[in-house]
């Protein structure tokens, strides 16, 4: 506390300066005298020298001894300690004095040696070797005495010049420094001017400023005191009366609020109100018009769907706004799986997009985390409005909806998703009005395209409750962007995302699509799976780019097409690519926004591995890719397995086997779900399909079965989930469960054994390895005793392999096919029948009448077909007449009577063969005798699944017919031959009413559905 007085310090400070100095000084003074004493001690020894060679010399001569030790004793006084004189002959002592030298002392003496010279006649002679010792002590003491000396003149002066500092800062500083705090305490204790007063302040130095500086800001703070306690006992006068207000303002709040909620729950109520019966309605327009309606009825019935989805969309809008406003619109917390948020965006808006002629794009982030946790439900609701209104105000062009990181924080990310369109655009005026409630950008708006003016009000909403904003950025004609952006918080992912067995890395791959931007993200998403990319803009571009790789040897492994492509087309594209002659033939993929099944049949006769569906997201692209490089590769073990089950029973034997077991297809993608039937039913077994795991787990409780088929990545509840459910049920622990999944990877395989499943089926699914699955894990043991081949069915089209018919080339059909030859022959009876001459009538029609783009479609068509079953010369002047086409009538007329003679030719050659294998299908028929006998269950469930197969239009009926004729034959009776005439000719109307006549007759029949 003592060193906190600043008398202290600044004495403490001047004396330690003042030290300091003297102490510098004193040691200055110190080496200059140390200095002096050895110069004057050199000076002795050199005078001492110089007298013993002048005394010395003439004794030494004489041999004078006693002369000699009397110089010698003389000379010996201090500092000179000893005189040492040598004969030079032999170096012994001849004469020596000495002073007293302490023995501690002999460390710093100091020897001095010379010669003793003599002139004798004019020469001089050197007679002895005179060595002086001196003793540095004397020197040492005079600098002690002299260093004390210094010490105690110091020590004075310092006492001196401190007490004189003292003294001097006590009066002119200390002192009135302590007057003036001794007055501030007071000041503060008393309290005003007053005890400040009592300072002087008639200084002329600083300090007086100082006391006069404080004098006024005494005075200021007694004014400001006068004036708080005014402004407080106003404060409370105002305090009270806001006392009194905000009582009156929160009964007030409450009353709005209770209103407002009261208003809320009106509006929520009467929406549900309203939803109860427009469900009713829907529910049954829906069921009216799947009966049998004349034309107009059918109008009506569909006006009357379309405007009661309008209106509950209306409903649900009012609904989402009454529950915002009210405050009981929740955000959730669960997994987010951005592909599936944009798969759903892409299931309601795909279609309408594709009406119009749209692109539909999704442009997404690649290191996007895939672990995230937010609210997919209202994700995809604010994506869905967005994306409806851009497919709504745009005629032409594209929609892209992105996604990007926008920034990141501690536990999770930022994401900013977009809708852009080429539309109609916005003025800043209507922006101004956007995102406003129960208002829409122009009046006119709402009545060309309808809506409430909610849809943009409860998106804004809903990205706040996010975490997020919304915004648009748009010009007039050249179309808009609608943004927003929402938090989500990222997760431990659950198991490592899957990659392919294949080192993906520096593979080459070629993109083609017209369409710039759709082209932009597909090699960007190709780039993100380390692909090496190029891209090109038409088919054209394509072959020239495959034509300079291959030739380089730098060829591309995999070619992703775009279907519709201007100048060529996709499939166009694909033919051209396999008449090239490449060294590497790349494997092709189809890109394409139609699903439809001629779409996929002609492109799987064209040789085309995959159809990727628009728009085509991250997951999609990497499950086609690992299908297409590793699928076949991932899983060696399995297929030696596959080839062992193989060679131990041909197809027909193995069918036989499982012909009436009854399995469940579990399958969320309508194409797979085809697919799957299609197999299964050609094997002979009865199918029943679900679309996710929840609907599987109700159907394997309510029914038996005898393996089940399980698509691992689903909705609702995917396949690792139901399997794990299922086997949580004691009666289902044998259940035999195979995994569908087109990532043929050990992570899978191993994720499928844990969850119980038995074994894996990889996709594509290949038919033969289907089957040996099929018989490896069905219990057979509790096959049919009658379930033998069935002699109707052909099993592989016998007529047909090897058969000759003019302008086909059958072996080639068959393999494009795989070597489904009864699909083959399916094919053919349908080009058969819907192919005839008069199709080139109508093409002559269409020239006729001006319409180039109906004649040149209608020759693109024949020429797809023609292209599927490799009807090779009406594939080619079919290719030439569309060429023709392109230039006028003039050119299209002489190309178009050799389509004619083509396709006459062709159809003359297809109907005489096929009605020779018909008569003989028949005569096996009849060889075979009666069919063997079937259970009523059999009968009942064949019954009931080829309805179902009917009322689809699935073109698998035929198939299904003939695998179960032991079956239903009894049924159908006379109606058989009937049922498969139809079924061949595609006719499902006749074929339903054939059903229901049965159904009326037969109770057993009537009872299967």
């Amino acid at each position: 506390m003592a060193w906190r007085s600043i008398s202290l310090r600044l004495n403490g400070a001047f004396i330690a300066l003042v030290a300091i100095a003297l102490v510098a000084f004193g040691w200055f003074s110190y080496l200059d005298n140390e200095e002096r004493l050895e110069d004057r001690l050199e000076m002795e020894l050199s005078n001492l020298e110089d007298r013993l060679a002048t005394t010395l010399a003439e004794p030494m001569w004489r041999f004078d001894r006693d002369s000699v030790q009397q110089i010698l004793e003389a000379e010996s006084k201090p500092p000179v300690v000893r005189i040492v004189i040598r004969q030079l002959k032999d170096n012994t002592i001849y004469a020596f004095a000495d002073y007293d030298l302490d023995p501690a002392l002999e460390k710093i003496k100091i020897v001095r040696k010379f010669p003793l010279k003599f002139v004798d006649r004019g020469a001089v002679v050197e007679i002895a070797q005179v060595e002086v010792v001196a003793s540095r002590a004397y020197i040492i003491e005079d600098l002690r005495h002299f260093v004390v000396r210094r010490i105690v003149e110091i020590g004075t002066l310092v006492v001196l010049l401190a007490a004189t500092l003292s003294y001097s800062l006590y009066k002119l500083l200390l002192k009135p420094m302590k007057t003036l705090q001794e007055a501030l305490q007071k000041a503060s204790l008393e309290g005003g001017e007053q005890a400040l007063a009592q300072v002087a302040a008639e200084r002329p130095d600083e300090l007086g400023d100082l006391v006069h500086g404080f004098n006024k800001i005494a005075q200021r703070l007694s004014d400001d005191l006068e004036r708080r306690i005014a402004a407080e006992q106003e404060y409370r006068l105002v305090n009270e009366r806001q006392h009194v207000l905000m009582q009156a303002l929160e009964q007030s709040m409450n009353e709005a609020k209770a209103a407002s909620e009261a208003k809320s729950s009106f509006l929520a109520n009467m929406s549900h109100e309203i939803r109860t019966p427009m469900n009713a309605i829907l529910g049954l327009s829906h069921l009216m018009r799947q009966s049998r309606l004349d034309p107009k009825q059918s109008q009506y019935a569909e006006r009357i769907q379309q405007a009661g989805q309008h209106l509950l969309g209306i409903i649900n809008d009012v609904l989402d706004f009454s529950k915002i406003e009210a405050g009981k619109l929740d955000i959730e917390h669960a997994e987010l799986d951005l592909d599936r948020v944009l798969e759903n965006v892409a299931v309601l808006i795909a279609e309408k997009a594709q009406s119009k002629g749209l692109e539909l794009i999704f442009d997404v982030q690649p290191d996007i985390p895939h672990a995230l946790v937010g609210d997919p439900l209202r994700l995809g609701q604010i994506l869905i409005n967005y994306a409806n209104n851009a497919v709504k105000f745009t005629e032409r062009g594209e929609v892209k909806i992105a996604v990007r990181i926008d920034s990141a924080f501690d536990d999770g990310v930022v994401l900013r998703f977009s809708v852009s369109d080429t539309g109609i655009g916005l003025s800043p005026e209507q922006i101004a009005r956007l995102f406003n409630s129960f208002e829409q950008a122009d009046t006119s708006t709402t009545r060309r395209f309808g809506g409430t003016g909610l849809g943009l009000a409860i998106s804004k909403r809903l990205a706040e409750l996010m975490g997020g904003t919304v915004g648009v950025s748009s010009e007039v004609g050249k179309g808009s962007t609608f943004w927003f952006t929402a938090s989500v918080q990222t997760r431990q992912p659950s198991s490592t995302p899957p990659s392919p067995l294949v080192d993906l890395r520096g593979r080459r791959v070629l993109a083609v699509d017209d369409n710039a931007s759709a082209l932009m993200v597909m090699g960007g998403m190709l780039a993100s799976l380390s692909f090496d990319v190029t891209v090109a803009a038409s088919g054209c571009e394509a072959l020239q780019r495959i034509a300079a790789a291959d030739a380089e040897q730098r060829g591309f492994e995999i070619v992703f097409l775009d279907w519709q492509m201007p100048g060529m087309d996709g499939i166009e594209a694909a033919h051209a690519i396999q008449a090239l002659p490449l060294q590497c033939p790349p494997r092709l993929v189809m890109a394409t926004a139609h699903g439809r099944e001629e779409v996929l049949s002609t492109a799987k006769a064209t040789g085309i591995e995959q159809v990727l569906l628009k728009p085509i997201s991250q997951s999609l692209l990497f499950d086609c890719v690992a299908t297409i490089l590793g699928g076949p590769r991932a899983a060696p073990e399995p297929r030696e397995r596959t080839s062992a089950l193989r060679a131990s029973a041909d197809p027909q034997q193995q069918d036989d086997r499982l012909r009436g077991r009854r399995a469940l297809l579990v399958e969320d993608n309508e194409i797979n779900q085809e697919v799957g039937l299609g197999l299964l039913n050609a094997m002979g077994m009865q199918v029943d399909i679900a679309s996710n795991g929840l609907e599987a787990l109700d159907r394997v409780r309510a029914a038996s079965y005898d393996i089940v088929l399980m698509d691992m990545q689903m909705p609702v509840m995917d396949g690792i989930t139901a399997t794990v459910e299922i086997r949580k049920i004691d009666a289902l622990a044998g259940l035999p469960i195979v995994a569908m999944t087109a990532n043929a990877m050990d992570t899978d395989r191993e994720r499928c054994l844990r969850a119980g499943m038995v074994d894996f089926v990889a996709k594509p699914i290949d038919p033969d390895d289907l089957r040996a699955k099929l018989v490896r894990w069905v219990d057979t043991s509790k096959a049919l005793s009658h379930a033998t081949a069935d002699p109707a069915a052909p099993s592989s089209a016998a007529g047909l392999q090897g058969a000759v018919i003019p302008g086909l080339d059958v072996t080639q059909g068959i393999r494009r096919l795989m070597g489904q030859e009864q699909l083959y022959l399916q094919l053919l009876r349908k080009f058969a029948t819907n192919y005839r001459p008069d199709f080139v009538d109508r093409i002559e029609q269409a020239i006729q009448q001006g319409d180039m783009e109906l004649a040149a479609r209608l020759a693109h068509t024949l020429k797809g077909v023609a292209g599927n079953i490799d009807a090779t010369d009406v594939f080619q002047v079919s290719a030439e007449l569309e060429a023709a086409l392109r230039h006028g009538p003039a050119h299209a007329f002489p190309v178009l009577s050799s389509v004619r003679a083509s396709l006459d030719s062709l159809v003359i050659a297809l109907d005489g063969f096929l009605n020779t294998e018909t008569s003989g299908r028949a005569h096996a028929q009849e060889a075979a005798g009666r069919f063997p006998p079937a259970s009523a269950e059999d009968i009942s469930n064949a019954t009931a699944q080829l309805e179902q197969l009917i009322r689809e239009d699935d073109p698998f009926a035929i198939d299904f017919l003939r695998a179960n004729r032991h079956r239903l034959h009894p049924v159908l009776e006379q109606n058989y031959s009937k049922l498969e005439s139809s079924l061949e000719k595609f006719d499902y109307e006749v074929a339903q009413d054939l059903i229901d006549s049965v159904k009326k007759h037969d109770p057993e029949a009537k009872h299967g559905n």
